[in-house]
């Protein structure tokens, strides 16, 4: 069955654009067919990267009628993979519009999952916190924690907080070398066509990145 993955936070610079260049990446590695829905209209980066890979929208969903464009992508491809890109205000039109998505999942027979991907700081947790307080529509929340910012022990905040207990499951996400992900943001490149823009050793870098990408994200497929 197709699904509909939400890559959040509720917070910029986390690293919600490149969690989700590995979704779209590992999905399109099981041969699954994807669409990209960006919602961040003011810096699109992940349409930018993916709309030559992929069919991909930008749907400002700040607004209802946002919601109702997204409902309508959802009914257009009913064997794809909707993988949406949000913006850091996403959590406010949840709140406000999150039944939508209720009832187009549930119309349309598919799970509807949340990365909710953190760093090591305090307030990303409040966040998550808060949203799991909030009636949400989604069948199952992931939280991501994004290995640029330590390694799996430095996020203690997390490791120790009574939140983690919320959630359905952890992903730990690699970390990919600067100088690499500094060559994919600037040129804005996808994890599958950056090689040819890369020398040996990065190409190396990036082979073993998105093996360990597609082992972290195995869960979604």
């Amino acid at each position: 069955m197709s699904k509909i993955i939400m890559s959040g936070g509720g917070k910029g610079g986390v690293g919600k654009s490149a969690i989700t260049l590995g979704v779209v990446d590992t999905l399109l590695e099981a041969g699954k067919q994807v669409v990209l829905v960006e919602t961040d209209n003011s810096n699109p980066d992940a349409y930018k990267s993916l709309n030559e890979l992929v069919t991909a929208e930008i749907c400002n969903m700040d607004t209802e009628k946002g919601y109702f464009y997204f409902g309508e992508i959802i009914a257009q491809y009913p064997d794809a993979y909707i993988v949406v890109n949000t913006a850091a205000r996403n959590k406010e039109q949840l709140e406000k519009f999150g039944k939508y998505l209720t009832d187009a999942a549930t119309e349309a027979k598919r799970e509807l999952l949340m990365l909710w991907t953190i760093n090591r700081q305090r307030d990303v947790l409040e966040l998550l916190d808060n949203f799991m307080d909030m009636e949400h529509p989604f069948t199952a929340t992931y939280v991501v924690k994004n290995l640029y910012w330590g390694t799996d022990d430095d996020f203690v905040l997390y490791n120790e907080s009574n939140v983690k207990k919320r959630v359905n499951a952890t992903i730990s996400y690699p970390s990919l070398h600067d100088v690499v992900a500094d060559k994919l943001n600037r040129k804005r490149l996808a994890l599958s066509n950056a090689g040819a823009e890369l020398h040996t050793m990065e190409r190396s870098a990036l082979y073993r990145y998105r093996t360990a990408v597609h082992a972290a994200f195995k869960v979604l497929v």
